[in-house]
Order: structure tokens, then sequence, then C-alpha cells
């Protein structure tokens, strides 16, 4: 078949497809969104779930599929996949890709009205399941405070007496945050000068492993303390996403087996911790890890 020859014989029809095809372009065109960072509709949420101190076979029963069957309920999903581990369950949840935009919103709250429901199903170790739907959250810019002849330290008062004083253009103009965003952060007091490559672990040196709990990612540091000058060296961290006690724990196991010296642990440096009323707590978790690898 020849397509040219087709298209002359039935140039009308011709004419009327590209006559869509302008139309629709034209219209698209003014639907588009025009913003800088425009929202960006992600139909896909998490549920997260910590059981501390429980295997990920318990966490199976006890937990996910608890809270997958109350989910599996709703309308409008695509698909469910979850994941249990040992103190950890992750259910990620995925909308059809037919539902609108303006409705994604209303989707996730009936999901947190299912998962408030089977919160009385589970156990009494676990904590409140927590519903993540921010992933179209993400960083637009970033941003450096400078100034000719001040510190670090100076430059980090400044930008926190701005923060104090005038929140709103603080956000705004530094953090490029709106209200009720979650675009930006603040890390404070980095500087290069903080970085020394003359740092290096040493097997016969006690080790602080000071460890921040039931975060994602799990965040540990492993620090050297030098007892004359009573300073303390960062000599390696330990950053791990959708882990739990365990998986950190062996990881640090594996970077240094045969260590000679102690393993001094510490908490969260903030002074938060959690309550568990597991019967494990993750200090335990870590020091029977430790003990069981010598």
């Amino acid at each position: 078949m020849d397509i040219s020859k087709w298209a002359f014989r039935n140039r009308n029809l011709i004419y009327f497809l590209i006559a869509v095809l302008l139309l629709g372009g034209a219209y698209s065109c003014y639907q588009m969104s025009k913003l800088e960072d425009p929202e960006i509709k992600v139909k896909l949420a998490m549920v997260v779930t910590t059981y501390p101190g429980a295997s990920a076979h318990q966490v199976e029963l006890e937990v996910t599929d608890v809270l997958e069957k109350n989910i599996r309920t709703m309308g409008n999903i695509d698909n469910i996949e979850s994941y249990s581990y040992n103190d950890l369950s992750l259910i990620q949840i995925e909308l059809l890709s037919t539902v609108p935009d303006d409705d994604v919103e209303q989707c996730w709250d009936m999901l947190r009205r299912k998962v408030s429901d089977a919160r009385a199903l589970l156990p009494e170790g676990a904590t409140t399941p927590i519903v993540k739907d921010d992933f179209g959250n993400v960083y637009g810019m970033f941003y450096a405070l400078t100034g000719d002849g001040l510190s670090d330290r100076e430059l980090s008062d400044y930008a926190e007496l701005v923060k104090k004083n005038k929140p709103d253009e603080y956000e705004r103009d530094y953090l490029n945050k709106p209200r009720g965003a979650n675009v930006a952060r603040v890390v404070k007091y980095w500087s290069k000068d903080n970085v020394n490559p003359d740092i290096r672990y040493c097997d016969d040196l006690d080790i602080y492993l000071s460890m921040d709990f039931n975060v994602d990612p799990m965040m540990w540091v492993c620090i050297h303390r030098d007892s004359q000058t009573r300073r303390s060296y960062v000599f390696d961290e330990i950053v791990i996403e959708n882990c739990c006690t365990d998986d950190a724990v062996n990881e640090f196991i594996s970077r240094y087996r045969g260590h000679k010296a102690k393993v001094i642990l510490n908490g969260d440096a903030s002074g938060q911790y959690r309550k568990t009323q597991s019967r494990y707590t993750d200090y335990a978790i870590v020091k029977n890890a430790l003990l069981r690898a010598g």
C-alpha cells in the first residue's frame, strides 16, 4: 500500500487529523504547569511501622499482614508491595494511573483512616504506623550564606539570628521553603576544617559507637577518644536506608571484626530517645550481637 497515494485520495481526513493535532498541542500548552517548581503528584505512599525486638517472621504475621488486609479494602489501588524485616515493616501502595491528581490527597486520607483502624489490632510493642506520602517534595535549591572575613561559626550565628527574628523571611529567602513545604534542610557548622585525612581507625583503641535508633536512614558514627587531650575523633560513619538495628550492627561487625579494644555504646547525641515495651531494647540487640561476634 502506497501511503502517499492514500493520503492524496483522502485529503479531507488528513486535514482533519492535522487540525486535531494542532488544536490538541495548543490546548496542552495552555494547560501545562508553568511554575518554576511545579507541584508533582506522586501516586505512591509507604506505611512504615517499627516493632523493636521482633523477628522478620513475627513482623510479617503480627504487623504487615494486619495492615495490608485493611489497606486492600481501599479503592483505586493498582499495586501493593510489602517488606518485613527484623524490627521493621514497610508497605508500599501505588494508586491507579487513572486517579485524577485532585483526588490523590483524598486517597491518602482514606489510607490513613484504614491504617488508624488497624492500629488497635497491632501487638503491644509495635509503634504507631506512619504514612509517608510526601515523595513529591524534593530538594529544589541549596543556599549558602557567605561573608568576607567572617568565620563559619559567625555565619552560622548570623543565620540563626535571622531565623529567630524573621522566621518567615528566613524560610522563604534562605531556605526556599514556603510554609508547609518540605523542600530544604540546614546543616550547621560544616566546614572543610573539620575534615582531617590523618584520622584513621586503630584496632587497639576503644571505639565509641554513637547510635541513632528508629530513624531512616539509620545513622551511626564510630569515634576514637584521646584520653590526654580529651578530644573525640570520628573516623567512620554507618548510614543505611530501610534497615533495622540488626542490619546496622551486622554492618559494624563486618567492618571491625577482630577489633582488639573495647566497644563502648553511646545513645542519641541529641538526648532524645524512644520508649519500647518489647522484650529486647535496641541496646540489648546491639550488645548481644557484639557478644556473639566476640
